[in-house]
């Protein structure tokens, strides 16, 4: 379609994009590299928030805030100073609650340890829980 334009790329090669869109959204993919990213973290950071907003009237990133805790806050000083520069650098951020909900805590330690390992499953099983408490953070710039 002409009316929408989907490209997928690494995400350190951003700055290859050459058009100019409505609409840059990221799910859950810049946190990633963020935390991998220790020598030049900093930079990093400052490349993706430069590159998406030049090349975008509106970015929204969504990244998360905690999944299987009792309250919203970035897993790790590395992902906070990524959202602490979303906020510096002109994003509003939203904190919304996205649980998951399983018939049965088995199934709820079978199905989130598969995605987040062993020791959330061996948690969530012994604590009996069926609904898993997760935040997610989006952040807005227009």
């Amino acid at each position: 379609s002409d009316k929408i334009e989907y490209s997928i790329l690494d995400n350190k090669q951003i700055n290859s994009i050459e058009n100019k869109f409505d609409i840059i959204i990221e799910g859950w993919s810049f946190g990633h590299l963020v935390v991998q990213d220790n020598e030049t973290r900093a930079q990093t950071i400052q490349m993706l928030i430069k590159e998406t907003t030049k090349r975008a009237d509106k970015v929204v990133f969504i990244e998360t805030m905690g999944t299987n805790v009792e309250s919203a806050n970035p897993p790790g000083e590395k992902l906070a100073q990524f959202y602490h520069a979303l906020v510096d650098n002109g994003f509003k951020e939203y904190i919304i609650e996205t649980d998951y909900k399983f018939s049965n805590h088995k199934e709820a330690g079978r199905i989130m340890g598969g995605f987040f390992g062993d020791s959330m499953k061996d948690d969530i099983i012994q604590r009996k829980l069926e609904i898993i408490k997760e935040y997610t953070g989006i952040w807005i710039y227009n």
